[in-house]
């Protein structure tokens, strides 16, 4: 299936205010939530659940508050901190709606494989493929999305005809990065009974 399209709506919700508590503080606060709706794969992997649903987080919650408080008539010092939600790329999305490898197959082939080609060549049909060189993608039910943490420290001063001088201090790690396993599961090849031995 060479021409698809998917769409991944965005819903988010926000409130923010700024208090004035005395003369010299400023506060800001807020905080943001975002939720993605994921589409669904047109098909599935029989043997793999994981590959007929893409998960979508509900806990994408991000506090935000800010402060601006006046040493003096030249002098402002600046904090801020923040969580950002990054969204899920669509080349992600569109590898996951793939991963049922029901339209289309990624193999990985070894040459100790049965049937393995030799490059250049290829599959004389669908029954060479060996066992276990498909490869399938899916996301597990804890797939969410990364952010980052961060943190802003300023102190600015007026020098005068316009020109203001400003010292920052900026962090901005980022957390629960996007990893895969490879769990490299093959096609059951091997059957057995077991007897379970009980007080019967």
């Amino acid at each position: 299936n060479s021409t698809r399209r998917f769409h991944i709506k965005e819903f988010g919700l926000y409130v923010q205010d700024t208090w004035q508590p005395s003369p010299r503080l400023t506060l800001t606060t807020g905080i943001r939530w975002d939720k993605a709706a994921m589409p669904r794969p047109q098909a599935e992997d029989d043997y793999y659940y994981q590959t007929a649903e893409i998960p979508s987080p509900n806990s994408n919650v991000a506090p935000r508050v800010g402060l601006a408080y006046k040493l003096d008539d030249r002098t402002v010092l600046r904090a801020g901190f923040g969580l950002y939600y990054a969204p899920f790329s669509s080349g992600l999305i569109d590898e996951l709606l793939l991963g049922h490898a029901q339209f289309q197959t990624n193999f990985t082939v070894y040459r100790a494989l049965s049937t393995a080609p030799v490059l250049p060549g290829s599959f004389a049909s669908v029954s060479s493929i060996p066992d276990g060189a498909r490869n399938l993608a899916y996301a597990t039910p804890h797939f969410r999305n990364p952010f980052t943490a961060q943190t802003t420290l300023a102190v600015e001063r007026d020098l005068g005809r316009g020109f203001r001088l400003a010292a920052r201090y900026l962090s901005s790690p980022g957390r629960r990065l996007l990893t895969a396993d490879d769990v490299n599961l093959g096609v059951t090849s091997l059957e057995k009974t077991f007897t379970i031995l009980d007080a019967a």
